[in-house]
């Protein structure tokens, strides 16, 4: 066997024995520094009162909900709902409308018709979100409202309201938990581990994008 040749097992044998040290250390921390990338990635601006709480389409487990919690705690005087597109099930009966639902859990929690209001016409996206708020804020001169989404949303929705909405106006990004994960263990639960894997490549996709 030639000097150079072992020279290069050498070499291969070293860099796979780091290679496994520092796999075995990602492994034994891998916890606290998902912990941590979940803790980095997520938004969550300090409440103020607001001219509106929005509920953007996707999350009516949770997203009314807090809403409500916001509305009757009076950090803001109306609740918007995103009219998100009609599915083939929607059309048909079998299923409501993301908004629909969203405006019975607000009804059911005991929000007043007269303060809730529809965002939008058939939006299919948080693009679509972004632009419907921003003719709504524009239109009635009002300049700040709250968002409360679901923690892997969150920069995702701060990026695109920043990009999209007037200078003059302000959009508050409030981060939301659910039942089934959270930021300590999100890359547990599937439902968890797809939600931040989806909004990092949507993340990407929009910044090429807009």
């Amino acid at each position: 066997m030639s000097a150079k040749l072992l020279q290069r097992l050498k070499w291969l044998g070293f860099t796979l024995v780091l290679g496994g040290v520092l796999f075995g250390v990602a492994w034994s921390y891998r916890a606290p520094l998902l912990t941590g990338l979940a803790t980095t990635w997520e938004i969550n601006d300090p409440l103020a009162k607001a001219d509106a709480i929005a509920i953007l389409g996707g999350g009516s487990a949770t997203r009314p909900f807090e809403a409500a919690r916001l509305y009757q705690q009076g950090w803001a005087p109306r609740i918007l709902i995103a009219q998100v597109e009609s599915s083939s099930l929607n059309q048909i009966g079998i299923q409501p409308r993301e908004s629909e639902v969203s405006r019975a859990v607000l009804d059911k929690l005991g929000i007043p018709a007269a303060a809730i209001v529809s965002l939008g016409s058939d939006v299919t996206s948080t693009r679509d979100e972004a632009l419907a708020l921003r003719d709504w804020l524009q239109t009635h001169k009002l300049h700040t409202v709250i968002i409360p989404t679901d923690f892997t949303h969150t920069r995702r929705v701060d990026w695109l309201m920043r990009r999209t909405l007037p200078a003059e106006t302000q959009a508050l990004v409030v981060s939301l938990t659910n039942k089934q994960y959270n930021q300590t263990n999100w890359w547990q639960k599937e439902p968890g581990l797809m939600a931040f894997q989806n909004e990092v490549i949507k993340l990407l996709l929009y910044w090429w994008r807009y």
